[in-house]
């Protein structure tokens, strides 16, 4: 029994199916064009059917007599943004007077 073990060089092979570096870039770009295509060639899909309204990513809800406006929620609600305008307000009429915390305390003399 007489065995060899050769190291397989990379480049070695039968003609086009060779492996080499330059194969492998070949494969790589091929294959980066066709995903960078098809990616292209999808957004302009989605475009097309959102400018044909053809496009619902959401199914269109449809609103029962049964579904009310809370109105003690919504006036919580604007009661509440309303005091925080009020606050605002209040702060750029009268600013807070506060030092850096990198400036030291200056002493009087």
């Amino acid at each position: 029994m007489n065995l060899h073990f050769r190291k397989r060089e990379r480049g070695v092979g039968n003609g086009e199916a060779a492996l080499t570096a330059e194969r492998d870039w070949e494969i790589f770009c091929v294959l980066f064009l066709l995903f960078f295509v098809g990616v292209i060639w999808w957004g302009h899909s989605v475009y097309g059917r959102i400018e044909r309204d053809e496009f619902t990513p959401l199914s269109p809800r449809t609103v029962s007599e049964e579904t009310g406006l809370d109105r003690a929620k919504l006036a919580k609600t604007l009661a509440s943004f309303e005091a925080r305008r009020a606050s605002f307000a209040a702060l750029l009429q009268n600013p807070l007077e506060i030092a850096g915390p990198g400036l030291a305390p200056q002493k009087k003399p």
